[in-house]
């Protein structure tokens, strides 16, 4: 169910000018969820420390996916993002 939720609000996400950025969280969450489901499980430690992470980590991620759809990618944050200062002076 988790699963659906991230997937909406990645791509409510997307339309509202976040575009390929939408898609950093999750691939983070997965790296960060190998990264330290291995090092949980190449030190022989227990489930719950797995579990406790990886809902640490859907938190994080699910968090970050609905500040992201709440605030819409503004022009400033284009410009930025891009280092075009003349996308600013259209937009003006």
């Amino acid at each position: 169910m988790l699963l659906v939720l991230k997937i909406i609000l990645t791509v409510a996400a997307w339309c509202r000018g976040w575009k390929g950025w939408a898609l950093v969280p999750i691939a983070v969450g997965l790296f960060l969820g190998f990264l330290f489901g291995g090092v949980i499980g190449a030190s022989s430690g227990s489930m719950e420390a797995a579990v406790v992470v990886g809902l640490l980590l859907d938190v994080a991620v699910t968090g970050t996916l609905i500040v992201m759809v709440a605030r819409p990618r503004t022009a400033e944050q284009r410009a930025k993002a891009t280092g075009a200062a003349n996308e600013l002076e259209i937009v003006r």
